[in-house]
């Protein structure tokens, strides 16, 4: 998505979570910041 619309990229991105999801975040933000 940040490919398509780099006018975004200089925007904080946030991340977040609730209950089981705290085990799949960290690995989608570690994939998406590589």
């Amino acid at each position: 998505w940040l490919h398509e619309f780099p006018e975004f990229r200089s925007n904080p991105f946030y991340v977040g979570g609730d209950s089981y999801s705290g085990l799949p975040i960290p690995f989608l933000v570690q994939q998406i910041a590589n």
